[in-house]
């Protein structure tokens, strides 16, 4: 390790950080798209400078995806004083073709349903605020702007992401359909139309000029390239290479740290027991026309589509999208699955008392990140990470201020070029993988509700299992250190590790789900959690809360948008997932629909809807029943594939006994 410590060369990093930032498809604004001309550039680049640094078996993976390519933007008006003004306009996944076109513009709030009472906006852009960190996505307002007929959105991010200035735009993932041109603009620019649309109720007169390209079915690369090992095991290290704007953080900075790892690895002289593969996907920001899970699209076709034979061999994941060394961010996580969380929390403690920054291992891995698509291929992960809300969301991320201008914390840097580096060495010499799934059953048992004795009894005994499981393996893995591993102990090692590899598929393919917020959780758990809120909205109508309903009732499922949107917009993205056909890691994640209870929302909204309490009743009455129906069926399921999966458990247990007996006649 110290041999790789002293080969690190963050300038090296760095540049690459640099070079890629370069590589865009708008002089202007920046971006590199899902399977623009600038990512395939980029591909070119990246593979070439694999081969420079010594990286073995090199390749570009076609990978098919949605294409956007962001040609131009701009909006020109005239200010107060008379003068002409003509700023930049942040892009998203959707079609424009605007070659100076004067539009009526007209500022509709936050873009709600009520927003546009007494509005006249068909063959007009309306201008609306957003906080997407917040409030909500973008795709609801637009849809609904849509829906009155607009011509185009122009959304300016008044909270959440992109906080820094008053010309910084800020971009996202569209997860909406893509005819309705959507654009983003600064806050100062977003004030003085405000201002001139209050001298006028026609609405302010500008020039847009804009093109925005988004076509089905064409071809990006994820680009790999490796340093072999002695066995066909791998540790993948991944990150991706598109990005919005001329960012150097999100995920530029991982692919620079990916390059300087490797490279310093390889100049270090290490020969690794398993083969370290390092992978950048392309389209990973967005790459899906009009789905909800519209993200990390590469990634989820590389595992499983174009490299499936990659899900057995896998023995960990390393995702370096994350940590960004933002100055002034000086608290950090590492996100794992619940099985690598001891490993990288024991792994990180060197790491911890640092004086200036804060590190800490969780288990709050999100879908948000593209290993999550690994996870359902069966391969255990951890990703760096910062928290909700933290410094870089609030100014890098996502936004047009996010160059090297904004600071980049060099020290940091280095750190965790140190800290990942390790962390895929000591991946490297253990024999087996290092994961508990203690934490995973005991969740599933933990969060039955009353009522469930036997169920909770049986996965807590299975819990037990699972401790005896991971004991062996800390035990094999510690005598290991001081014994010459022979032909026989490799065969064990990799036994054991397929068997470890079919507990996990197992449990990330049967045992987890998601709630309407893309949160991962134990199937039985959202029927859980919307009880317990109906109950809550239930009391509070005794109490005649008439809020405290609202608020309960906007938990459950998709419901909290019903108090915002028509009913349209709303139906239109349940149906988005409900009927979701698309090949993505999100297809089926999402059971039993959503419990709508838009009408008793907007019933509640009404003036004197408190007057209707027992029709309000009846109707949180109703979907108590049908959301204890679902619970009941989902624990019966969980309970009847609990055999199933302590045949596994027991399989790699026996696997271990003859690992560990093997050890013994050494």
């Amino acid at each position: 390790m110290k041999k790789f410590e002293e080969k690190i060369d963050i300038t090296y990093s760095m540049g690459i950080i640099r070079k890629l930032s370069g590589i865009v498809d708008n002089e202007l604004t920046g971006n590199r798209s899902s399977a623009s001309d600038a990512e395939h550039r980029a591909a070119d680049f990246l593979a070439l400078e694999m081969k420079k640094i010594g990286l073995q078996n090199i390749t570009k993976d076609e990978c098919p995806v949605d294409r956007w390519q962001y040609e131009k933007g701009t909006l020109s008006f005239q200010d107060p004083e008379g003068h002409m003004c003509t700023v930049p306009l942040g892009g998203y996944a959707t079609e424009a073709d605007f070659s100076q076109e004067t539009l009526q513009l007209i500022y509709a709030g936050k873009g709600t349903e009520k927003d546009y009472e007494g509005l006249e906006v068909s063959g007009r852009a309306v201008l609306i605020d957003i906080d997407q960190m917040n409030e909500w996505w973008i795709n609801f307002p637009a849809y609904e702007a849509a829906i009155h007929g607009a011509a185009a959105v122009i959304c300016c991010n008044t909270g959440g992401f992109g906080q820094t200035g008053d010309e910084t735009l800020v971009s996202e993932d569209i997860c909406g359909p893509c005819k309705l041109p959507v654009f983003s603009i600064g806050k100062k620019a977003a004030g003085l139309l405000k201002g001139l649309q209050e001298k006028s109720k026609e609405g302010v007169s500008v020039c847009i000029d804009a093109k925005s390209v988004v076509e089905r079915d064409k071809i990006s690369y994820n680009l790999w390239g490796e340093i072999p090992g002695e066995t066909d095991e791998t540790i993948i290290v991944i990150n991706h290479y598109d990005a919005y704007y001329r960012t150097v953080f999100d995920d530029v900075q991982g692919v620079g740290w990916a390059m300087g790892v490797a490279r310093a690895l390889i100049d270090s002289g290490y020969k690794p027991y398993r083969t370290i593969r390092f992978v950048m996907h392309a389209s990973e920001e967005w790459g899906l026309i009009d789905n909800k899970y519209d993200w990390a699209i590469g990634a989820f076709k590389q595992i499983h589509r174009i490299r499936p034979e990659w899900k057995k061999k896998g023995f960990a994941v390393v995702n370096m999208d994350g940590g960004y060394a933002c100055t002034g961010e000086t608290k950090f996580n590492i996100s794992c699955c619940k099985e690598l969380y001891g490993f990288v929390q024991e792994s990180i403690l060197p790491y911890t008392e640092h004086a200036k920054y804060t590190f800490e291992a969780d288990t709050a891995l999100t879908t948000l990140t593209e290993d999550f698509s690994y996870e359902l291929a069966g391969i255990p992960s951890f990703a760096a990470g910062t928290y909700d809300g933290c410094l870089a969301d609030r100014t890098v991320l996502h936004s047009s201020w996010s160059g090297f201008q904004t600071g980049f914390d060099e020290e940091l840097f280095r750190i965790i070029h140190s800290m990942f580096g390790k962390l895929i060495l000591k991946l490297d010499r253990l024999a087996v993988r290092p994961v508990d799934f203690t934490i995973r059953i005991k969740e599933i048992a933990d969060t039955m509700p009353e009522g469930y004795a036997e169920g909770q009894e049986e996965f807590q005994k299975l819990a037990a299992l699972a401790g005896d499981i991971h004991t062996s393996i800390e035990d094999i893995n510690d005598r290991l250190r001081s014994v010459r591993q022979t032909e026989a102990l490799k065969k064990a090692a990799k036994d054991t590790n397929l068997a470890l590899h079919e507990i996990f598929k197992y449990l990330m393919q049967n045992y987890v789900k998601f709630d309407w917020n893309d949160r991962m959780l134990v199937p039985h758990q959202r029927y859980v959690d919307n009880i317990k809120l109906l109950d809550r909205a239930d009391r509070e109508l005794t109490e005649g809360n008439r809020v405290g309903v609202i608020s309960a009732l906007e938990a459950v499922d998709y419901n909290y948008y019903a108090s915002y949107f028509s009913r349209e917009t709303c139906r239109y993205f349940v149906l988005q997932v409900t009927e979701n056909t698309a090949d993505t890691w999100g297809k089926g994640m999402v059971e039993n629909g959503n419990q709508d209870l838009y009408d008793t929302l907007r019933l509640l909204e009404a003036e004197g809807g408190m007057m209707d309490t027992d029709v309000i009743r009846k109707n949180i009455s109703d979907a108590r029943k049908m959301q204890t129906s679902y619970l009941e069926t989902a624990i019966k399921k969980e309970r009847e594939q609990l055999p199933e999966l302590s045949g596994l458990m027991k399989q790699a247990l026996a696997c271990l006994s003859d690992f560990s007996t093997r050890l013994e006649e050494l």
